[in-house]
């Protein structure tokens, strides 16, 4: 029989090649067509998700009127369940355009924009477990952030800023009416979240000077084309509003957590309720950006944790004094570090494109312990001017604005605004592929320090930080998916010196926060050894950034792709 079976498969290999595949011209009027209607529905895709919140719409693009969105209502808009209905709508047009007419760079948008509308679709019914709420990704961490950054390119932005501001309160009472509702089914975060919301909102209220009056007044001040009388109006009105609205509001989050405190009957993990464990499961998907199972994301880990302590001990027995020299000193400040930067990275990375930056330090009562750096990612028609936020706290200065600036996200996401880009990308969200080249290159920035590091130190550093990321992404598949306790994360993370206990808290304040950081970071390291195994000599580290870049925000799955394509055309 298993002859047989062999015969069939080639008899249809041999088949197979006897059908002359069609050749299609790309220029012909059927494909111009077609070409044209996608390129229409893009867009207009794009002006459909910004036209729902204009405040959005600031952050993504400079000139509404070029998208139609110069008439939007000025409001933070109402806490609404989301449109499954439109996002159906959308995955069914795709579907509907012959992906074979379309040019190559949009065949990469048409896959990489369909993966995400599929993937978001998952989400539907599981709406409950996404909180509003949390100390990482939720509205009380955003908004400060939201008020704090937003630009005054004109007069009319002041005016829609206060507004937002007065806004505040009510649109914080709708949102704690949504967790209400979540809470009265049962579904209630863990006491761990909920001191984290408190904490980080009370570090807001406790502040001596207000930051959100403080940024904006400034930038109030130096508006020039307003009159000085005008300008302490308008700087009036941002106290007033910020006094009257949003203070409130955060002491009404404040009040509002307290009470819930200690009122759930589990611990808070995901898999206590109904359909929690489908909720972690698209979550780690789209996390991890990769059409990927919780168990073989858990054999990974396990398999790389393996690797790192593997590696680590080597070094140790060969080299006890590396560990020593970990404890260095480097000189520089945030700017020095990220010129130092852009002239290193030139040997091994693509051309970053011209632009400007702003680096500078946050203020504790918005920083604290759960930020550490941030980068503000540019309106699509305006990438030249970009912004970086570090916490004053940051004690690894070099590799942190390695990770945030060069060759980081600054230079990843200017570098996909100069190439071929299209503003659909703006929509694009492959967390685990951005968080996964950050940290990629965080790691490498360890090769470009000027301190005298031995190969031996720069190994154990880089294979510390990935067995750091790699226990709490395992720790929050075995909490929010296997249903842990804190006794089995203890005993676990007891074998490789770590604090079971904290990763237990850490975990359990928000589901899969950390997993694009270890998931993504341990996929892209995967790919790059992918390429240097095929290709020998032949490796150039230089052509895989560029493959990896000129791919754009895309999940694993289309990156291998074209990294295997890259092989197929390098050997």
């Amino acid at each position: 029989m298993r002859k047989i079976l062999v015969c069939f498969l080639t008899i249809g290999l041999l088949l197979s090649g006897c059908f002359h595949k069609e050749v299609i011209d790309l220029s012909s009027e059927k494909a111009v067509v077609e070409q044209t209607k996608f390129d229409e529905f893009l867009k207009q895709e794009f002006t459909d998700t910004l036209a729902g919140s204009k405040i959005s719409a600031h952050f993504s693009v400079e000139d509404l009127g070029a998208y139609g969105l110069e008439d939007m209502e000025v409001s933070l808009g109402t806490v609404e369940a989301y449109d499954f209905d439109a996002l159906k709508t959308s995955i069914s047009t795709m579907k509907s355009f012959n992906r074979d007419l379309l040019t190559e760079n949009q065949k990469s948008y048409y896959d990489r924009y369909l993966w995400m509308l599929e993937l978001n679709a998952e989400y539907e019914g599981l709406e409950d477990f996404a909180f509003i709420f949390s100390v990482n990704s939720g509205i009380n961490a955003n908004l400060i952030t939201i008020f704090t950054e937003y630009v005054l390119r004109s007069e009319e932005d002041i005016q829609d800023l206060i507004v937002y501001l007065n806004e505040t309160r009510s649109y914080f009472g709708e949102c704690l009416s949504m967790t209400q509702k979540h809470v009265d089914k049962g579904i209630i975060q863990s006491d761990y979240a909920i001191d984290a919301i408190i904490d980080q909102c009370n570090r807001f209220l406790d502040a001596k000077e207000n930051e959100i009056i403080k940024v904006v007044s400034n930038r109030i001040d130096a508006f020039e084309p307003l009159s000085y009388d005008k300008k302490q109006v308008y700087k009036k009105q941002v106290r007033d509003a910020v006094n009257t609205s949003v203070i409130p509001a955060y002491q009404d989050v404040v009040k509002y957590f307290t009470a819930l405190k200690g009122t759930q009957k589990n611990n808070g993990a995901l898999c206590n309720w109904n359909d929690g464990k489908k909720y972690y499961e698209v979550l780690l998907k789209d996390n991890c950006s990769a059409d990927i199972t919780v168990k073989e994301a858990k054999k990974l880990l396990e398999d790389a944790i393996d690797d790192a302590i593997g590696t680590m001990i080597k070094i140790m027995q060969k080299n006890p004094s590396a560990y020593d020299e970990l404890y260095y000193t480097l000189d520089m400040d945030a700017d020095e570090a990220l010129v130092d930067l852009q002239e290193k990275i030139q040997e091994n990375y693509p051309k970053a494109a011209d632009v400007k930056y702003i680096v500078d330090y946050l203020d504790p009562s918005i920083a604290g312990e759960y930020i550490v750096a941030y980068y503000l990612i540019p309106p699509v028609d305006n990438y030249k001017e970009n912004v970086i936020r570090v916490n004053p706290s940051c004690t690894d200065l070099y590799s942190t604005l390695a990770h945030e600036g060069y060759p980081g996200h600054l230079y990843q996401n200017t570098y996909a605004l100069e190439h071929n880009y299209h503003p659909i990308a703006n929509v694009l969200n492959y967390i685990g592929y951005t968080e996964g080249w950050a940290v990629y290159v965080e790691m490498d920035s360890y090769n470009m320090m000027d301190v005298k590091l031995s190969k031996d130190a720069i190994a154990l550093a880089q294979m510390n930080t990935y067995l750091s990321h790699y226990l709490v992404c395992l720790a929050d598949i075995m909490v929010h998916y296997e249903g842990a306790t804190v006794d089995e994360v203890e005993d676990y993370m007891y074998q490789y010196g770590m604090d079971g206990a904290y990763i237990y808290e850490v975990v359990l304040q928000e589901a899969g926060t950390y997993l694009p950081y270890g998931m993504g970071y341990l996929q892209m390291r995967a790919l790059q050894q992918k390429v240097e195994k095929a290709l020998g000599k032949k490796y150039q580290a230089k052509e895989f950034h560029e493959v990896v870049l000129n791919a754009g925000d895309c999940s694993f799955d289309y990156l291998e792709q074209q990294v295997d394509a890259y092989i197929k055309m390098k050997k």
